[in-house]
């Protein structure tokens, strides 16, 4: 009986990890312990329980626009800064990276949020065809890891060419884990 418990436990932990989420071209794992709230064009992912610190995700819907240059990267991530982040604008400072005919760009900054510092990731991930970004807001370092797994779960679905689209994995898109904020 016991091991019968064990098992559908075991199962029920397997499916809650591997469950993806669509929306939009992007696809990925809510964090186990997490909720999911709709916005007005965006999903917010956020912790459960709270525990004072800052950690959010923030998915925005698809829009029909590729951006595949650091100009218009920059000109994206400006369009949604409305919290006033402060990112550098030298284009050394964004880091481009393209697998599977997927095309990212990451780079961070620091802002105020409440009473806190934080740290500001924005990425911006397209297919050619549409693009999106994922934009995580912190001032805690295990939220970074958090958001390391959510990140290697995430599939970009590929440009449409009037067959059904596949998903490609988005992982090699990210980079480097983000650094720590001590």
């Amino acid at each position: 009986m016991k091991q019968a418990a064990l098992i559908i436990l075991y199962m029920t932990i397997t499916f809650s990890v591997v469950a993806q989420t669509d929306y939009g071209i992007a696809s990925f794992s809510t964090p186990i312990g997490w909720q999911s709230v709709q916005q007005a064009a965006s999903l917010e992912l956020q912790p459960k329980r709270s525990n004072g610190n800052i950690c959010r995700i923030t998915i925005s819907a698809s829009i029909r626009m590729s951006i595949n240059t650091a100009d218009a990267y920059l000109q994206y991530r400006s369009g949604n800064n409305s919290e006033g982040y402060k990112y550098s604008e030298s284009r050394k400072a964004i880091t481009r990276s393209e697998a599977n005919g997927i095309v990212n760009f990451f780079s961070y900054g620091t802002g105020i949020s409440g009473d806190s510092k934080v740290w500001s990731y924005f990425y911006s991930f397209t297919n050619g065809q549409q693009s999106f970004f994922v934009h995580l807001v912190t001032d805690d370092n295990s939220c970074v890891g958090t958001f390391n797994s959510f990140l290697s779960s995430l599939q970009v679905e590929e440009a449409s060419t009037g067959a059904k689209a596949k998903r490609r994995k988005a992982a090699p898109a990210a980079p480097a884990a983000p650094a720590p904020m001590m």
